[in-house]
């Protein structure tokens, strides 16, 4: 989906100078291969089918009534931005994507909480990753039909693992709605010369039901090609020193969604969601080439010096 927006973005820059007409732009809660409305776990309702959408039309008369517009010269009767945002299961319309009010951001603490500030006092949180027994992959972004479901899916088998960290701040009061891109800060060290951190965002439901939102990786030894989230600058890669703490700027793409009151915002932090991605083998060497692998036992930072969080694009 990044990709689709970042070509969106460049388009409305393309537009915003004169030379060509503004983009039109439909963002829905689907996959490549469903566009039913059932996605994963969460049942967003009928606005979210593709035989009804919004306006009720189906998606392909859009596309075909867009089509027209591009090869003729009237302009299509629809809007130029349609977003679907879960957690309110509804479409919402706008001239241009949305810019963020603020720039939300939570912080991980010991404890396995989610706060505004990051707490005065350093503080870590470990676990181990073994690549002989990676953390499966259970929805998200994914093109694996048949075999690993695409989506919003319920994480329960996920947070029960030793080596997934699970952070979860306080009951929201009101509603807190996220459109755009979310990124992470991490600070962690590790005990291998590479490896891997995830970072997952999820979505607590009253009762409790943890669903994912997005997510992102880092492979440690290419930390410096991605210095700022959603962007890439090559460089060499360079092997970890084991025990120094580094910086890592993640990006989780883009989401929709508005949390409601009485539901709670988690970050998942762990080294492996396979086979979306590759099991890193701690040892520098490409799991393609080698099979040997170490097992890493792994460092979150947080506190005022180690400020590891989560930024989250909120509207209003």
């Amino acid at each position: 989906m990044n990709s689709t927006l970042d070509q969106y973005f460049a388009q409305l820059a393309h537009s915003d100078s004169g030379a060509a007409p503004a983009p039109y732009l439909i963002v829905g809660p689907w996959s490549h291969t469903n566009f039913s409305g059932l996605g994963g776990s969460v049942v967003f309702g009928s606005p979210a089918n593709q035989a009804v959408l919004d306006s009720g039309q189906d998606l392909s008369s859009v596309h075909a009534q867009w089509y027209a517009s591009v090869l003729g010269d009237e302009e299509p009767a629809m809007p130029r931005v349609r977003i679907f945002v879960m957690g309110e299961n509804r479409w919402r319309t706008y001239d241009r994507f949305p810019e963020p009010a603020r720039t939300a951001e939570f912080f991980l603490a010991p404890g396995g909480t989610l706060v505004a500030e990051a707490e005065r006092t350093d503080g870590c949180v470990d676990y181990d990753y073994d690549p002989a027994d990676p953390v499966p992959t259970v929805g998200g972004a994914t093109m694996m039909p048949g075999t690993f479901a695409a989506g919003a899916l319920e994480q329960s088998r996920v947070e029960s693992r030793d080596d997934v960290l699970v952070f979860t701040g306080e009951a929201l009061t009101e509603p807190l709605t996220v459109i755009g891109r979310v990124s992470a800060t991490l600070f962690a060290s590790s005990s291998a010369v590479d490896t891997d951190f995830v970072v997952r965002l999820c979505r607590v439901t009253a009762d409790g039901t943890s669903i994912t939102l997005t997510d992102g990786m880092v492979r440690a030894r290419y930390r410096d090609s991605y210095r700022t989230p959603g962007t890439y600058t090559s460089a060499e890669p360079s092997p970890l020193v084991p025990g120094e703490v580094y910086e890592y700027a993640i990006d989780l793409w883009s989401t929709a969604v508005t949390f409601q009151p009485g539901e709670r915002i988690r970050v998942h932090v762990t080294s492996s969601n396979h086979p979306r991605w590759d099991r890193n083998l701690n040892t520098g060497e490409s799991a393609y080439e080698s099979s040997e692998f170490v097992v890493a036992h792994q460092t979150v930072h947080t506190g005022e010096r180690y400020p590891s969080r989560v930024s989250l694009s909120v509207v209003r």
